[in-house]
């Protein structure tokens, strides 16, 4: 059996790397292999979504928050670290059909996660992930 869903660049990005730990029955990967495939997210829906990566540089100030494009050979980063933001809504949804091995993975790493008390303001894509799932 399979599902056919509209999900975001978050939720693709999101689910991308529960795939990518699976443990579990031999009979599932095969499927999962297959649905890892139609997830990722390309470079034509980053641009549509004005992915970011923004990282911290030191100025007389202290500190500041700057598009990673926006480094000049001046700039002195603060450290290694990157955070990328992007606009779902602009990206738009993408159709994927998952095998229910995929849904209950994902489905069951969510759940999870919530029992543990982990879910975070970060983790709000969850939210709908989870709803288009089940």
């Amino acid at each position: 059996m399979s599902k056919t869903l509209k999900l975001t660049v978050s939720e693709r990005f999101t689910m991308l790397p529960i795939m990518e730990g699976f443990k579990g029955k031999l009979e599932d990967l095969a499927f999962i292999l297959e649905d890892i495939k139609v997830l990722p997210i390309t470079e034509e829906e980053w641009k549509l979504a004005e992915k970011k990566v923004l990282v911290v540089v030191k100025t007389p100030e202290g500190a500041s928050v700057i598009n990673k494009e926006e480094l000049t050979p001046d700039s002195v980063r603060q450290d290694d670290n990157e955070s990328w933001v992007w606009n779902d809504e602009k990206a738009g949804e993408k159709e994927v059909t998952l095998s229910d091995a995929t849904i209950t993975l994902v489905t069951k790493a969510i759940k999870e996660k919530s029992d543990k008390g982990e879910i975070t303001l970060n983790d709000k894509v969850l939210i709908t992930l989870l709803a288009k799932l089940s």
